[in-house]
């Protein structure tokens, strides 16, 4: 079970007046050096008293279909997004499958093979480039 504790000045990553639960061993360590107190700085109660204008309510009302608007507005560009993602999944599908690696059958046994990949381009040996500079000639 967690001991709480509150802390007085700063600890670790704690600052004062942070709250915070360890195990009882470390929570006594931490009130026996004075870098927290045992406790929760719990939260205090307490009622508040709102005062509403009604005069303002037809403005609230306003502001409050200017805010189900753009819901509307977003949810529309939601689903505009979700359907460009959707077609370049399928887009990309469809490139697999057409870049898709050739396979080879064999006529005699009907062994399916992969393709051999393509060669690479042969290239010539020969002298190393002349480095440093040219000669004059």
């Amino acid at each position: 079970m967690k001991t709480i504790v509150t802390f007085t000045r700063h600890w670790g990553r704690y600052n004062a007046g942070d709250t915070a639960g360890f195990e009882a061993k470390r929570a006594a360590e931490l009130v026996r050096s004075g870098v927290a107190v045992e406790g929760a700085g719990r939260a205090k109660t307490g009622s508040v008293t709102l005062d509403i204008d009604v005069a303002n309510l037809p403005e609230m009302q306003e502001a409050i279909a200017g805010i189900a608007a753009q819901a509307e507005v977003l949810a529309a560009r939601e689903a505009e997004l979700a359907k460009r993602e959707a077609d370049l999944v399928a887009r990309e599908v469809a490139l697999a499958e057409t870049e898709a690696p050739i396979e080879l059958v064999d006529p005699e046994t009907g062994e399916v093979t992969a393709a051999p990949p393509p060669a690479a381009a042969p290239t010539e040996k020969g002298a190393p480039p002349a480095q440093g500079k040219a000669a004059k000639g």
